[in-house]
């Protein structure tokens, strides 16, 4: 039942495309696609990528070991069932329990579509030190750097990150839109903005491709919501 509504999303998706004078947006895999196995796990990732998916996105966390752990939560235990916090736990901890690294992740997708990065800190205030760096070098070493696309709520890491690794297209994302769209494309260096879904409007995608801007809006999984947003000429649609 899940496969026959996943393709029958895709052919719709395939439907709109055809009826619109815009270019096709890429399709992006939300959390490696959740709706299709559980999120940011590597089966689930390795079912979408076979569904023709243009990019994975993936969230991160940092163990206590160092290594780029993907995974939505601090906490593990509403996607793993068991007690424990990620920034906690070694990276062999963690991947007994299941939770891949980012390199393992890259080596799946392995060049057949896009990788989208989103950047995660816990909720509590405090950061994961040094996380930035870390993916900065992880993508220069397994040559990620035009492959890839970082994204994160916190603009703080978008900015470390952006000056880390310039040549890496970077997107901020929000629920609530900033008041100067020209300022974030400056003080941020983004190259991509990521609205929520709900709040997007045709006159906020026009000033941002005035700006040079690409716009990936997420989380659309309405079949009326995909259809607007492919008219309204988005880049990405995070889905």
């Amino acid at each position: 039942m899940r496969f026959l509504r996943t393709t029958l999303f895709k052919i719709i998706l395939a439907l709109c495309l055809l009826s619109s004078a815009s270019s096709e947006p890429l399709v992006v895999a939300h959390r490696g696609g959740r709706n299709i196995g559980p999120e940011n796990r590597l089966s689930t990732i390795t079912k979408a990528i076979e569904l023709g998916v243009d990019a994975i996105e993936v969230d991160i966390h940092q163990s206590r070991d160092g290594h780029l752990i993907v995974a939505h939560d601090l906490t593990l235990d509403r996607c793993f069932g068991v007690a424990g916090q990620i920034n906690l736990m070694t990276v062999d901890e963690l991947r007994a329990l299941g939770a891949p690294t980012l390199q393992e992740v890259a080596q799946l997708v392995d060049g057949r579509c896009r990788l989208v990065i989103e950047i995660k800190h816990p909720k509590d205030g405090t950061r994961h030190v040094g996380i930035e760096q870390n993916l900065a070098e992880f993508l220069s070493s397994q040559s990620l750097v035009e492959s890839s696309l970082v994204i994160s709520f916190y603009a703080d890491s978008i900015r470390a990150f952006h000056a880390l690794a310039p040549k890496v297209d970077t997107g901020f994302l929000f629920s609530t839109f900033p008041n100067n769209l020209a300022a974030i494309k400056e003080e941020l260096g983004v190259s991509y903005l990521g609205p929520r879904h709900s709040i997007f409007t045709k006159s906020v995608i026009e000033e941002a491709h005035q700006l040079g801007l690409k716009v990936n809006p997420w989380t659309v999984n309405g079949l009326d919501e995909l259809r607007r947003f492919v008219r309204l000429d988005c880049d990405a649609i995070t889905t």
